[in-house]
C-alpha cells in the first residue's frame, strides 16, 4: 500500500477571511466603493441580498463568483475570498495570495470597518484507492489496522487536531482536518487535508492591512511546516 507524504497532496483551494470587530448591518459602503471595481474580475452576475432581521448574521449578503469557482462573499460578520488553484498556471499558488492581498488592501482603503481577526484556510487533496484504510494506517497503531483490528477496512476515516501557539507576532489557532472518503462510482477514493490557521479572539487593537499581509505570509510558511509534520517523507 502506497505510503502518504506531504508530496502526495495537491492544493485545490485557499480561503482568506477578515472578521469584523462589530457586525455590519449595512453593506452600502461596500456596494458603492468596492463592488464596481471587483465585479470585472468575476464572470457571473453579482448576488446582493437585502437587509432582513430574519437572515442569520453570517449569511453572505453580497456574492461575486466566476465560472472557475473563485468567489468573494460578504456577510455582516466577515469577508471571505475563495480562490481555486490552477495547476496549469506556473506560480499560481503565490499569485493566489497576491490576489487576495490586492482585494484586502482595497477593502482597507475604501471601507472603514475595524478588523478583529484574520484566517487562512488551505485545502489539499489526494485521490487514492482504499482511502479510509490508507489514512487509518498512516495515523493509527498497527493493532488497530491489522486484519482483526477495529480499523482494518474503514470506508471513510477522519482525524482532526486543534492547537494554539505563537506564530511570530500572532497568537493563533491551528486546525488540521484529515478526511478520507470513497467515491460512489469507482474504487478510487480521496484523502483531503484542510488546514485552518486563524488569529485568536481578544486582539487589543484592530488589525491593519500591514498586519494582515504579514499574517498571510507567515501562515503560508507555517502551513507547509505543519503538513510536513503530519505527512513526513
Amino acid at each position: 500500500m502506497k505510503k502518504l507524504s506531504h508530496k502526495s497532496f495537491k492544493i485545490v483551494a485557499r480561503r482568506y477571511v477578515l472578521f469584523f470587530a462589530n457586525p455590519q448591518m449595512g453593506v452600502q459602503d461596500f456596494i458603492k466603493k468596492i463592488l464596481p471595481k471587483w465585479m470585472g474580475d468575476f464572470s457571473q452576475d453579482p448576488i446582493i441580498l437585502p437587509t432582513a432581521e430574519s437572515f442569520p448574521s453570517g449569511m453572505p449578503r453580497v456574492i461575486l463568483k466566476d465560472d472557475a469557482g473563485n468567489s468573494i462573499q460578504l456577510s455582516n460578520e466577515r469577508l471571505d475570498i475563495i480562490l481555486i488553484h490552477n495547476e496549469d498556471e506556473l506560480g499560481h499558488f503565490k499569485s493566489m495570495t497576491q490576489r487576495a492581498e490586492k482585494y484586502f488592501e482595497e477593502f482597507f482603503e475604501k471601507v472603514n470597518w475595524d478588523i478583529s481577526r484574520v484566517a487562512s484556510v488551505i485545502t489539499r487533496k489526494h485521490p487514492i484507492k482504499h482511502a479510509g484504510k490508507v489514512l487509518a494506517k498512516h495515523f493509527c497503531n498497527k493493532k488497530y489496522v491489522s486484519k482483526d483490528g477495529a480499523l482494518n477496512r474503514p470506508m471513510s476515516f477522519n482525524i482532526d487536531s486543534h492547537k494554539t501557539f505563537q506564530m511570530k507576532a500572532f497568537s493563533v489557532n491551528s486546525w488540521m482536518r484529515n478526511h478520507a472518503a470513497p467515491q460512489t462510482d469507482s474504487d478510487l477514493g480521496e484523502i483531503s487535508c484542510t488546514q485552518d490557521i486563524n488569529t485568536v479572539l481578544g486582539e487589543p487593537k484592530p488589525l491593519t492591512f500591514a498586519k494582515v499581509k504579514a499574517f498571510l505570509k507567515e501562515s503560508t510558511i507555517e502551513s507547509n511546516k505543519i503538513l510536513n509534520l503530519y505527512y513526513p517523507e
